[in-house]
């Protein structure tokens, strides 16, 4: 005996949107970040907020790696703020990132327009510099 699960012909999905800083992010949106490049040192987090800021206009309030909290504004992590990402990431976890892991995604909370936090797109930070061909 056959079962067709399918009744009607396929329907596309479109993905729902939300609006941040004047902007629309789908829940398939992301921000990819370089960690390194041109050989530079990796970012710390303070630039890797700074880029964000800078890049997409959005001002990040809180920072989670997993169930581990990177970065909450105004609770006591301005010294993180010097430290590379990486490092943060091994402090607020107390495990080493595997020497396989080329990308961390970070779970940001953004300060809205009307200063509630909103949590929409990941982002991921790339560790591994992009290849010199």
């Amino acid at each position: 005996m056959t079962i067709n699960a399918f009744t009607k012909p396929w329907e596309q999905l479109t993905p729902c949107f939300k609006e941040v800083a004047g902007r629309e992010y789908s829940l398939w949106d992301c921000i990819l970040v370089q960690g390194r490049q041109h050989g530079q040192q990796e970012m710390t987090l303070g630039a890797l907020l700074e880029h964000i800021k800078q890049t997409h206009e959005l001002e990040v309030s809180s920072l989670f790696y997993g169930p581990a909290m990177l970065y909450n504004a105004g609770s006591g992590h301005e010294e993180r703020l010097q430290q590379r990402v990486s490092e943060v990431v091994c402090s607020a976890t107390k495990k080493e990132i595997p020497p396989h892991v080329e990308m961390l995604e970070m779970v940001p909370s953004f300060v809205g327009e009307d200063d509630e936090e909103e949590a929409i797109l990941p982002i991921r930070y790339v560790l591994v510099p992009p290849s010199q061909n």
